[in-house]
């Protein structure tokens, strides 16, 4: 992988004793030439390590450095690279930007600094694809210098209103992949979906259902399986009882219903929103992890679920066996 590394024009002058660096176990730090310099910070190399704490008996400093890249990626290039043509297989460049390498400091800012007061709990379920770029990372600093934290908030929230419109045509592509994926063979949707290499995702509307938190990589799993005997692997006696259960095309409510008359409680986390996120399950009153029924899963396997019309239902089934409980 190529990675986009900042030079500086000078060599900074560091308060950081040069001689501490020999405990700098980090790869990226002791591979980068002296006069680099941090994109999102505008601090050189040794500079970098002012902010790091050099504790009696801590020698190894492993994570100075890091690449900076886009979530989007995490999410969906391996599904990309699946369902596009062997002819056409070129990375699809759907990141405007390279990965960076970027110091720790400012890697972790994006996280608590940007993210944080610039995603709305409307898209609490986009957050895991969102990504500032470098660009972006080294303006906030700026403005923040210059105008104050509440000056720079106000430009990471504007920049995620553009980001979001990515994010939501990316998720219409892994809903279009999802329902294609029910009804069309791996070949097909391969041939349906070759210009995405061409044309990235501007083709997917910005109104996606997001009923269900899908998966890239787990639909990339479902294509994988799909080419063999059986759609999914089952791990467990657990995971088997589950799947049987939800591959009658019923509601999430039903599915609840008839786990807790076989002793399983499947308890749905759906986020603030009502995008359904992740199960969590016991068995005979002991936690479980099931290792097949994720939304992804679910939804593939023709577990229903709408948050227009069943996430207040949902709630109130939730908050009833809640009670049952703690009645016995």
């Amino acid at each position: 992988m190529t990675y986009i590394q900042g030079i500086s024009k000078k060599h900074d002058t560091s308060s950081r004793p040069r001689d501490l660096t020999s405990r700098v176990t980090c790869r990226k730090f002791n591979l980068l030439p002296d006069s680099w310099i941090c994109p999102g910070c505008d601090r050189g190399k040794y500079e970098i390590l002012d902010h790091i704490n050099f504790k009696s008996g801590h020698k190894n400093i492993s994570s100075v450095i890091h690449s900076h890249h886009n979530h989007i990626e995490d999410e969906i290039s391996s599904l990309v690279s699946y369902i596009v043509p062997n002819d056409e297989r070129a990375k699809v460049a759907f990141s405007p930007w390279a990965p960076t390498l970027m110091c720790s400091r400012c890697n972790g800012h994006e996280n608590s600094h940007m993210k944080l007061p610039a995603i709305p709990e409307r898209d609490i379920d986009l957050a895991r694809m969102v990504s500032f770029s470098p660009s972006d990372i080294a303006k906030f600093h700026r403005i923040e210098s210059k105008k104050g934290n509440e000056a720079a908030v106000a430009f990471a929230k504007k920049r995620y209103g553009s980001i979001r419109l990515d994010l939501l045509r990316v998720t219409s592509f892994l809903e279009d992949v999802a329902r294609d994926m029910c009804w069309n063979s791996v070949e097909e949707i391969s041939q349906k979906y070759a210009l995405i290499k061409k044309t990235g995702f501007k083709g997917f509307n910005m109104n996606p259902r997001r009923d269900v938190q899908l998966s890239g990589t787990e639909l990339r799993a479902f294509l994988f399986y799909s080419q063999n005997t059986e759609l999914r692997p089952i791990r467990t006696p657990l995971d088997k009882k589950i799947a049987e259960n939800i591959h009658t095309d019923e509601d999430l409510i039903f599915h609840m219903e008839v786990l807790h008359d076989n002793g399983i409680e499947m308890t749905p986390h759906i986020h603030p929103n009502g995008v359904l996120h992740n199960f969590s399950f016991k068995f005979q009153g002991e936690p479980h992890m099931s290792h097949l029924v994720t939304p992804t899963y679910y939804f593939m396997m023709g577990g229903l679920y709408s948050k227009e019309k069943d996430w207040t239902d949902v709630a109130d089934f939730m908050t009833s066996r809640e009670e049952d409980d703690d009645i016995w």
